[in-house]
């Protein structure tokens, strides 16, 4: 999440209006190094086969393509995307 965050702001998406006010990216960045640092520490195995199995699945998904496609509308010339459900586990 703090990774889409971090490039939402920096490619100047226009549809992106975080409503945090004190919303800066590098507090994203931020996020991103202590959670893998985290990871790490907690246990370092474990860390290294779940970025392997989500390394995995990013290339599988972009072999053999993505099933939900993303829609675009033009407004103004301008276009937004809206993303395919997310899978979130606990």
């Amino acid at each position: 999440m703090n990774l889409i965050c971090v490039l939402q702001t920096l490619l100047k998406t226009p549809n992106w209006r975080p409503r945090f006010r004190y919303y800066h990216w590098t507090l994203s960045v931020a996020g991103i190094v202590l959670n893998f640092a985290l990871s790490i520490i907690a246990g370092w195995y474990y860390a290294l086969a779940a970025f392997a199995v989500a390394a995995f699945i990013y290339k599988y998904i972009e072999y053999k393509g993505s099933v939900v496609k993303l829609t675009t509308t033009s407004y103004y010339h301008v276009s937004f995307w809206t993303p395919g459900p997310i899978l979130k586990t606990s």
